[in-house]
């Protein structure tokens, strides 16, 4: 795919004000390995003419079209007067332009074949004009980067089917999805004053997201209860939004969701009201410390559900898993750092007779299995950092060796049990 990068020189004196001078990189793909003599030929000759050479103009020279170009560099004098780009340009790259505030708004009238558009590390970058062909918005540590400064801005975005903003963005407050009537994947890290969604105008079947992730982003308290119509959403991550108190409702409207990660969301109380999509195959959830009644997870009649893993919070949990909690189509439980936690539950695992994986890490003061013993379906059992149990589990004479002799694959604090080196 064509590319084009544009990074700033390296240099002795800082640059001030607008950015005088960029480092351009571009690169084209040969197409395929197995190119004829005369193409191998011509790609070693422009190599010989282009790779490392370095020379100042204000615009792509138009052979940079030419798909037998394989690198080049040069200096681009003056950012600003930056003008021409090559049509069939595909993906452009602006990294570590710091004092880089503005781009001209037709740079990229003419560049009609350009789907991806990174923006990283330019810290005074306000705005860069959008073609219409973009597919691919990616900014990273452009704080001051404002997304939708224009109508225009709004319109060349339509056609988005990916967004990636990270430590990005400071001025956005409200992110309005209906503007992105195509996006399938949304990955929002570390926006500090945003605060809410706006899906006005997302109607029921239109919009087609796929994965949907938010990451730190303290100033997120809710999400709206009704609109978010997203029937193809298939994986929703939620991670360190502290401030966010309400579990969205439309989660139980996703007929797709795959996976759900909630991670870090301390006053999250409980799931939703409507409860869980039946489609789910793996939840995890970490350091929600407010999750404590197992009862209203409402996880038992999830017959998709294959993966469960908890870390963290439920300060207070001292038995798990309560009985009927998990349904019984379980394949792989992983339970770790619960502080709290003393036992496993009988009746709990005892209904779990597909399980094949159980992995308990981290649980300081857990000291008793179930005196029924583990699922005769277990193949693989990891005990790591439990200190109380750990020492019952000794082979011949600790008291729970007979409950899990019969699981072939065993690893105590990373050591494989039955090994002749193994030893306590």
């Amino acid at each position: 795919m064509p590319s084009f990068y544009i990074s700033t020189l390296n240099r002795g004196n800082e640059t001030q004000g607008r950015v005088d001078a960029l480092s351009v990189e571009a690169r084209l793909d040969a197409g395929s390995a197995n190119s004829d003599q005369k193409g191998a030929n011509n790609i070693a000759k422009r190599s010989q003419e282009r790779i490392g050479s370095a020379f100042t103009r204000n615009s792509l020279p138009q052979d940079f079209d030419d798909q037998e170009i394989l690198y080049e560099t040069c200096t681009v004098s003056n950012a600003s007067q930056l003008s021409v780009l090559a049509p069939k340009l595909q993906s452009l790259r602006i990294k570590d332009c710091e004092s880089l505030d503005v781009l001209p708004d037709d740079l990229l009238d003419g560049s009609t074949s350009l789907k991806e558009l990174k923006l990283m590390n330019c810290s005074d970058l306000r705005s860069i004009p959008y073609p219409p062909s973009l597919t691919e918005l990616y900014i990273s540590k452009c704080r001051n980067f404002e997304l939708l400064r224009s109508s225009k801005s709004r319109e060349n975005l339509s056609f988005i089917h990916r967004l990636f903003i990270g430590n990005s963005c400071d001025s956005l407050t409200t992110l309005t999805l209906d503007l992105f009537p195509k996006l399938k994947i949304l990955f929002i890290w570390n926006c500090p004053n945003l605060v809410s969604f706006d899906v006005t105008g997302v109607h029921k079947g239109d919009f087609p997201l796929e994965c949907f992730e938010i990451r730190d982003c303290p100033g997120l308290t809710s999400f709206p209860d009704e609109g978010f119509h997203t029937p193809n959403l298939r994986a929703f991550t939620l991670s360190n939004c502290k401030n966010l108190k309400k579990f969205p409702n439309f989660i139980a409207s996703l007929t797709s969701l795959l996976t759900l990660f909630v991670l870090r969301c301390p006053h999250i109380e409980c799931f939703p009201h409507g409860g869980f999509p039946s489609s789910l195959i793996l939840i995890s959830i970490a350091y929600c410390n407010k999750l404590t009644s197992q009862k209203e997870w409402g996880l038992e009649n999830l017959k998709s559900l294959t993966t469960f893993n908890i870390e963290g919070g439920c300060i207070g949990l001292e038995s798990f898993p309560e009985e009927n909690l998990l349904p019984r189509n379980i394949i792989s439980l992983h339970i770790s750092n619960l502080k709290s936690l003393k036992k496993l539950d009988d009746k709990g695992f005892q209904q779990l007779n597909a399980l094949c994986t159980l992995k308990i890490d981290r649980c300081d003061v857990l000291q008793y299995l179930p005196e029924q013993g583990l699922p005769s379906s277990l193949n693989q059992l990891n005990i790591r950092d439990c200190p109380v149990l750990t020492p019952r589990l000794k082979p011949e004479t600790g008291k729970y060796w007979c409950k899990v002799a019969h699981i072939p694959h065993i690893e105590i604090d990373d050591k494989k049990v039955g090994q002749p080196w193994y030893r306590y």
